[in-house]
């Protein structure tokens, strides 16, 4: 008696995984049919354009796979920000329609921000009173998707600099403050200015470190104020030497790139600054 159950309980168990596997298939051709708000791809993009409420305008270009920002500022993009810009790219349409004359009811007249990404505009709107989607014009349709890019949509140029105070790829030569200088030969040698025998190679090195991956808290527009001191990076792969000028107050620590009008605010509590110390 008990066998025909266990056959019929092996025979739904296959039922019930076939169905199962019928229900997924169904689901990945459904997600496949979803209309995305745009059919560019994210690795397709090499310009964006950025206009908002929070200043002026800001253009970024792709430039052998890396971000620059061009105005209006000249400085290394924050590719982390800047990529979860574009997944705007890929956002599913909930739903769209054609775009009506009167555009007041979706904030679209103006629109709160307008995104251009190589040709392509998109406008972002108010949202919706009821499910807070969010209103995007692209071309002649409005869309609705869920809300998650109005941060990114409404940032600041500086929001998008990179937060890397030296570049990544260049060797430093010489670090130049007004307390200290640090010199590292071709050869792997370093030199301390004012020397101290009781600190170590390593933890000279360890300094050096310090610098080339140093990062800010903060980029910001620089101050006018005039800082309390300079400091010099000199690299041995550029001619022109890179300057700081230092900055402080009661709250936090600038460092202050003047020809780039930007400051970058050091994190509380860091010892970039300070002399080289044995036990860093």
């Amino acid at each position: 008696m008990q066998r025909p159950l266990l056959i019929n309980g092996s025979l739904l168990a296959v039922i019930v995984i076939l169905g199962g596997a019928a229900w997924l298939s169904i689901q990945d051709q459904n997600t496949d049919r979803r209309t995305h708000l745009t059919s560019l791809q994210p690795d397709q993009i090499n310009q964006i354009t950025l206009n908002n409420n929070t200043g002026p305008s800001l253009v970024l270009e792709r430039r052998h796979g890396v971000w620059m920002m061009t105005s209006p500022y000249q400085a290394p993009g924050k590719n982390s920000r800047i990529q979860r810009l574009l997944e705007i790219t890929r956002s599913i349409s909930l739903s769209h329609f054609q775009t009506p004359q009167d555009l007041s009811g979706y904030g679209l007249a103006p629109p709160q921000a307008t995104l251009t990404l190589n040709q392509t505009r998109i406008e972002m709107g108010s949202t919706h009173p009821m499910n807070q989607r969010r209103y995007l014009r692209v071309g002649d349709q409005i869309h609705l998707i869920n809300d998650r890019f109005p941060h990114h949509l409404q940032a600041r140029a500086e929001d998008f600099i990179s937060h890397s105070l030296l570049p990544t790829a260049s060797s430093i030569q010489t670090i130049n403050t007004p307390e200290w200088q640090l010199s590292f030969t071709a050869t792997g040698k370093t030199t301390l200015t004012p020397s101290d025998p009781d600190i170590s190679s390593d933890a000279l090195n360890r300094k050096g470190d310090q610098w080339r991956l140093a990062r800010a808290s903060r980029v910001v527009p620089a101050p006018k104020m005039p800082g309390s001191g300079k400091i010099e990076i000199q690299f041995r792969d550029r001619q022109q030497p890179m300057q700081f000028e230092i900055l402080r107050s009661e709250q936090q620590t600038l460092l202050i790139r003047r020809e780039l009008g930007l400051a970058y605010i050091i994190p509380e509590g860091s010892k970039l600054l300070n002399p080289p110390q044995q036990d860093e």
